[in-house]
């Protein structure tokens, strides 16, 4: 397919920019009388966040997967739960290419306590259930732990797991398991060495060579440190690289950055103010697993980083929790920015009287951000936890209950690499029977209406914007508003009009949409997208610089 439009429209187009309309900012609760807790959050296609973790409320037994859409103010459009006889829990969620969503997390599958394997659950674009799958091994009369903690979708349509296996043989191990698009076993990897040592991954992506890069931790002899693994894109080994000191360190989420890098965060022990508490830690290394800087920050009690992703701006959202506040609560939600070279801009807490912590973030097309993870202070019920959902404007602001706070920065680590054994592990592939049901309350603690376009409102003409950022490398948004439901196709096509990523072929209603573009595959240069609802045709044009 080749696009058909006249040369001198590509010169307008090159002085189109885009404009960035700032969404609401709110904060809710969301759950019932036991307890609900947050893992994952992520900014949606249609300008709203889709959110996973559990639930005790909602017709779960036990623990279920507790899965919520929002739209861009924070109601609800849909809630599922999902589960078995015994717990189970999310830990990550992402949006699919075909504008559903994959959850992963782990599950009971043979109605055994001491059994866990990991779970895999994917719902269309309305929340309705498709599959889901348990992948873990097992050994009659032996304890096995299979644990996904993350999950990619991969280049070919599939998905890529990462997470620890436990067995008699193998002790802790670090595991990555790749399965095609239906949820079907392809190949595993374990890796970790002998001696009781431990091997964890918390963090997976797809990086722009079509690779893996994993983040965790590894424990040896009693020291605890980053440890960051890639693998070319059979799974096979290409570099690792441990970062920290003689204490403990512990990563949890890994992105790559617009210069083919990395930047993981977590929490350390070793390079804390006074080494009495773990104080957030993020690393950043370039391509080749290369240490170019640390940045320890927080206060004179405890802080934890979660999640960290690369903001619009170039620099970096780091999300966890604090009890180094002023209240000397529990915990509070802890938002810190960092410029592209990790120094820190500012810093945020945002609480009650009680407890609250950040699990995840997802950065919004306005330039701000969306956080959950669970509140004590203003839930249902008085110290039962609640998902806790705040929206940020791009410099930490939200409606209520934030504050300042004064960080403390600085900087450690020692680098090393490891010799991980690497071997395949037998899996198993299960479908028990999924129990199925959903629910939920709000409570809106406040919200601050934006400008522009909302979109939970229909706008008024066909509209498809400038990316943004532009120039990109790798990532960009589209954003495009239709005022009527019809059969939508964004596509993108190089400079000679070849059709090269299909990002929307289906039909939407009425709305603004907003969905990322990744031309991590693709070389620097010129590119077009193309919007095309019913008789409406437009096209903009766009730079990959890499």
């Amino acid at each position: 397919m080749k696009i058909h439009i006249k040369i001198s429209l590509l010169f307008l187009f090159l002085f189109l920019s885009s404009n960035i309309n700032s969404q609401s900012q709110f904060e809710l609760s969301l759950g019932g009388a036991a307890e609900d807790r947050g893992h994952s959050i992520i900014y949606t296609s249609d300008g709203g966040y889709a959110i996973a973790g559990i639930t005790f409320n909602n017709g779960a037994i036990n623990f279920d997967f507790y899965i919520v859409k929002l739209n861009a103010d924070g109601a609800i459009q849909w809630s599922r739960t999902v589960g078995g006889l015994w717990r189970e829990e999310a830990f990550q969620i992402i949006q699919t290419r075909d504008q559903g969503y994959a959850i992963v997390g782990y599950t009971h599958p043979l109605g055994q306590g001491t059994d866990e394997d990991m779970y895999l659950v994917k719902l269309d674009s309305e929340g309705t259930f498709q599959w889901h799958k348990s992948i873990g091994g097992f050994d009659v009369g032996e304890r096995n732990r299979d644990f996904a903690y993350s999950l990619t979708e991969t280049n070919d349509g599939g998905f890529a797991l990462a997470g620890y296996t436990w067995a008699p043989l193998y002790y802790l191990r670090l595991i990555m398991v790749k399965l095609n698009e239906n949820g079907e076993y392809e190949w595993s990897k374990v890796f970790g060495s002998t001696g009781g040592n431990i091997y964890i991954g918390r963090s997976i992506i797809q990086t722009s060579d079509n690779g893996y890069a994993i983040a965790g931790y590894t424990r040896i002899s009693n020291v605890e440190n980053f440890y960051i693994l890639k693998l070319d894109e059979s799974g096979n080994f290409e570099w690792n690289t441990s970062v920290g000191g003689q204490l403990e360190e512990r990563a949890y989420s890994i992105v790559q950055t617009s210069d083919g890098g990395y930047v993981i965060a977590g929490e350390t022990l070793s390079y804390s103010f006074g080494g009495l508490n773990q104080n957030m830690y993020i690393v950043k290394l370039n391509h080749a697993g290369v240490l170019q800087w640390t940045r320890v920050v927080g206060g004179f009690r405890k802080e934890r980083a979660y999640e960290v992703k690369q903001s619009l701006d170039g620099g970096f959202i780091v999300v966890g929790h604090t009890t180094s506040h002023i209240s000397l609560s529990a915990n509070r939600v802890y938002v810190v920015k960092l410029n592209p070279d990790g120094e820190l801009m500012w810093s945020k807490t945002v609480g009650g009287d009680w407890s609250e912590s950040a699990n995840s973030v997802a950065v919004t097309n306005d330039g701000g951000f969306a956080t959950v993870g669970f509140t004590l202070s203003f839930g249902t019920t008085p110290s039962i936890s609640n998902m806790y959902v705040i929206k940020f404007d791009s410099v930490g602001n939200t409606c209520e209950n934030s504050a300042e706070f004064m960080s403390q920065t600085s900087t450690g680590g020692n680098t090393s690499t490891l010799s991980p054994g690497s071997h395949q592990l037998q899996i198993n592939i299960l479908e028990p029977t999924p129990m199925l049901s959903s629910g939920g309350n709000v409570n809106s603690l406040c919200k601050l209406v934006g400008t522009g376009n909302h979109h939970n409102e229909a706008p008024t003409f066909y509209k498809l914007s400038q990316n943004y950022p532009n120039p990109f490398n790798p990532v960009t948004l589209i954003k495009y508003d239709i005022p009527m439901s019809g059969d939508v196709k964004l596509s993108v096509f190089d400079i000679r009009g070849i059709e090269v990523s299909t990002l929307v072929n289906s039909r939407q209603e009425a709305g603004s949409y907003s969905i990322e573009f990744n031309g991590s595959n693709l070389p620097s240069g010129v590119y077009f997208y193309e919007l095309r609802v019913d008789g409406f045709v437009n096209v903009m044009r766009m730079v990959l610089l890499k």
